[in-house]
């Protein structure tokens, strides 16, 4: 099997339709993984499937307007449609669609995965994490995409459809909010008389 920017090149180059239809075919093999993990956890789980169809499809139809001659160019010619089509699926979602909280099961999961707690250590992040939720959802929004999820800038931007300073300062801004509310859950105890 031929490599991707080989198979890119000679679609390009071709004229015949069944000749396109088969180096398609094996373009798509190839891209359809790429793909997948480009936008993995960037969409809910049950729409992946969705976007990635719409995003080959974009591919597909504009395959032939993709003229530079480098695997990485393709590849980042492909992340750009895809940038683009997560935005889409965001931005044709309701704007009243907001996160849902996480599953306590799923967030202990995470911090499990970092070291254990002790048990007042726990009821504290659950309070703090609570009280970040109550106060400022947006604020929990943005650092759970960043911190827990591991979006980057560029993406939460898009989704928001903000300026990626304005993004950097509001995550700013936002976990220093956090740390101040967490502030008081973190002085030292006194012990009860």
């Amino acid at each position: 099997m031929a490599d991707l920017i080989t198979l890119v090149r000679t679609y390009r180059l071709t004229a015949g339709i069944a000749d396109r239809l088969r180096l398609s075919d094996e373009i798509f093999l190839q891209l359809e993984p790429l793909l997948r993990f480009m936008i993995y956890g960037k969409v809910k789980e049950q729409d992946e499937d969705d976007v990635l169809q719409e995003i080959m499809k974009a591919v597909a139809v504009s395959l032939d307007t993709f003229k530079k001659n480098s695997h990485d160019d393709f590849m980042r010619w492909c992340r750009g449609i895809a940038r683009h089509k997560v935005h889409d699926y965001y931005h044709s979602r309701k704007k009243t669609d907001r996160m849902e909280p996480v599953p306590p099961e799923e967030l202990w999961g995470y911090v499990d995965e970092s070291g254990p707690l002790s048990a007042q250590d726990k009821l504290d992040l659950e309070t703090a994490i609570k009280i970040l939720n109550a106060k400022k959802p947006r604020c929990y929004d943005f650092l759970w995409k960043y911190h827990i999820q591991a979006w980057d800038y560029d993406e939460i931007a898009e989704e928001k459809e903000m300026e990626y300073h304005t993004v950097v300062r509001t995550i700013e801004r936002c976990l220093k909010l956090a740390q101040k509310l967490m502030l008081p859950l973190m002085s030292p105890r006194k012990p009860l008389s």
